[in-house]
């Protein structure tokens, strides 16, 4: 091996759970003479910098994934085209094959299955560590900027004749966004000395759905990265609207990768738009078979199934809920702590409340919620903060402007939106709506021409207290033509109040001095109250 990479100066990472096994990888680094070696488990891996090590070497099988694809992200995402990080992972000699397809999905440099020698190791790394100094000389001739590489690609004319370096730079071209060069330098050249993530990535940008399908037909034939290659075909199948393939593929996605939740949020919502119903339950026991046992994670499930019928094309009736829903939620339910079966079961009402909303039951719906909430979140000193924010979005479905105020005022946005994101700014959504409606009403006046729009905000939100109150005071300063729209407010008010339980919904209507003083001057509307 060359003597510009010095063994003494590199720094290894090693990461096993494995004491023993830590230990041998670690005096096999040594006695390559290898001067730094940190070895950690894999609950540090995501407070473990990204920047300071040139090896690395995971213990890896599917109960790891989490932690590990992670880790790996965030190397070849923040170390491209500054420094080649080699990554090694180890599979136990019993891997089975989601192990193995979930590893062959994190793109590293080599797998090794079962126990290695110290001859083999070594061989091994004078391989790699020749491929990362390959790698490193292109960067420093690039000045380290990818974008200054691509730039070079799209004017040599000459046909390149490294395997490593025509997949770097299809790779470059792609993270610069040249499609059309991209698909230029891909077509110059044989897909067996393309990589498999490469085409992938030609599957992508490609605008011929045939010439995409066929690229990822040949990556299954080459049984590598399947689920990488099943999904990108059930999306092309899905634009072409063949449904039986896209399930399919779907299907066969999440079957490599079980515990990846975009392959099973896909696959979900595919099953239950096309009504295949039965076929939930053994997806949702697989699901729970590979994930992480966190709480976070089983309520994410629930929340994923219920929003794929809130998208659904049909209405799921009270038979259907009973007959493939419920026991699902009872296998998910045993799965949860006792301390945390209150909240998980407020979750699951707040969902159906939003199901019902939806459905046309509001006046049902806002009560269910608002039980919950006063009831069940509200007297939890901590509550999780999923629950949370499904109240929030619950909350501001129904209209009930102060009360989501109240959530909002009580939690962490900008961390929440950080750790959070899809799951915030999915509650996020309805509340920043109904801020924006809840501001217009209270800067109208009396003008005719915005009774169209308020009419249409009694129907977005016929039972919401907040926003009813506030549209009663803005017609009941009208010189006239609003006696019937305040009248129906007044009885929607009213109809709050019969259904929602320890609430007293009519002492807070007369604690609004507003609401009193505008009655007070609308003789015609007060008389008909009395």
């Amino acid at each position: 091996m060359s003597s510009i990479i010095k063994l003494s100066n590199l720094t290894a990472l090693v990461c096993f759970d494995n004491r023993e096994k830590a230990s041998q990888v670690k005096q096999m680094f040594m006695k390559a003479g290898v001067g730094n070696v940190d070895v950690i488990n894999h609950e540090k891996l995501s407070s473990t910098s990204v920047s300071k090590y040139d090896v690395c070497v995971f213990e890896y099988s599917y109960d790891y994934v989490r932690e590990v694809s992670g880790y790996v992200g965030k190397l070849k995402t923040n170390q491209f085209f500054k420094a080649y990080p080699v990554v090694i992972l180890n599979l136990a000699d019993l891997s089975n094959r989601i192990d193995y397809d979930s590893a062959k999905v994190l793109d590293v440099d080599h797998i090794i299955t079962g126990l290695i020698n110290y001859e083999q190791f070594r061989e091994l790394l004078n391989k790699l560590l020749s491929i990362k100094q390959f790698y490193d000389k292109v960067y420093i001739g690039s000045k380290r900027k990818y974008e200054l590489f691509a730039q070079s690609v799209t004017q040599y004319t000459a046909k390149i004749k490294s395997k490593q370096l025509i997949n770097l730079a299809l790779e470059a071209l792609y993270k610069s966004g040249k499609k059309n060069e991209f698909i230029a330098l891909y077509s110059q050249y044989d897909r067996a000395e393309i990589s498999t993530f490469n085409v992938i990535r030609f599957s992508e940008i490609c605008d011929d759905s045939q010439r995409s399908i066929s690229a990822l037909k040949w990556v299954l034939k080459k049984n590598d990265c399947l689920f990488l290659a099943h999904g990108r075909l059930a999306d092309e199948y899905q634009a072409l609207k063949n449904v039986e393939a896209t399930s399919h593929h779907r299907q066969s996605a999440f079957e490599c990768h079980p515990a990846d939740e975009a392959a099973f949020n896909l696959l979900v919502e595919c099953q239950i738009k096309q009504g295949k119903l039965d076929s939930l339950a053994p997806i949702i026991t697989k699901r729970t078979l590979y994930i992480a046992k966190r709480f976070d994670d089983y309520l994410s499930l629930v929340i994923t199934l219920f929003n794929a019928f809130m998208s659904a094309p049909y209405r799921l009736r009270p038979a259907q809920y009973k007959h493939y829903i419920e026991p699902i939620i009872r296998v998910v339910s045993k799965r949860i702590p006792l301390d945390k079966k209150d909240e998980f079961s407020a979750l699951v009402k707040l969902l159906v409340a939003m199901y019902l909303y939806r459905d046309g039951k509001q006046l049902k719906a806002r009560a269910m919620t608002l039980d919950i909430y006063h009831n069940v979140i509200r007297r939890k000193r901590k509550p999780t903060l999923l629950v949370v924010l499904t109240a929030l979005r619950a909350l501001a479905i129904c209209g009930e402007a102060k009360l989501c105020g109240q959530i909002v005022n009580t939690i962490n946005v900008s961390d929440i939106s950080k750790r959070y994101p899809i799951q915030f700014q999915w509650a996020a959504a309805p509340y920043s709506q109904l801020q924006k409606t809840y501001q217009w009403l209270k800067q109208q006046t009396e003008q005719r021409d915005q009774l169209e729009k308020m009419a249409t905000v009694m129907q977005r939100y016929p039972f919401s207290f907040d926003l009813n109150c506030l549209l009663l005071t803005i017609l009941l300063d009208y010189k006239e033509g609003t006696k019937q729209y305040s009248l129906a407010i007044i009885k929607r008010l009213k109809r709050c109040n019969y259904v929602v339980r320890r609430l007293d919904i009519a002492s807070e209507v007369n604690k609004s001095q507003s609401y009193i003083d505008a009655l007070s001057k609308n003789e015609s509307v007060a008389k008909a109250v009395a």
